[in-house]
């Protein structure tokens, strides 16, 4: 895996957030933002690496993800640890 593969797989596990209301709703309440500003926040690999943090902190938001987009889990951790932000010792 490398940052690009990690950044498509954030974007689809955000893709699955936004088609879960619970999750989206979750996540906006933590980060501030609001849907129009999430969208100026998409190509930033430092936010993506945020989203695959709150998934990675939420057990029953990732598990909603991972089911929607048909992942494994293992991926959002895995590619989490090639976006800024992250520490190996913490994932």
């Amino acid at each position: 895996m490398n940052q690009e593969m990690a950044e498509t797989i954030a974007l689809q596990a955000l893709g699955a957030m936004v088609d879960n209301s619970d999750t989206l709703s979750a996540f906006l309440t933590i980060s501030g933002l609001n849907p129009s500003s999430l969208y100026d926040h998409i190509s930033d690999p430092s936010f993506l690496g945020g989203v695959m943090d709150f998934l990675a902190t939420h057990e029953n938001h990732l598990m909603a993800v991972c089911s929607t987009a048909d992942m494994d889990p293992e991926q959002i951790i895995q590619a989490r640890r090639y976006l800024p932000g992250a520490s190996l010792d913490a994932l």
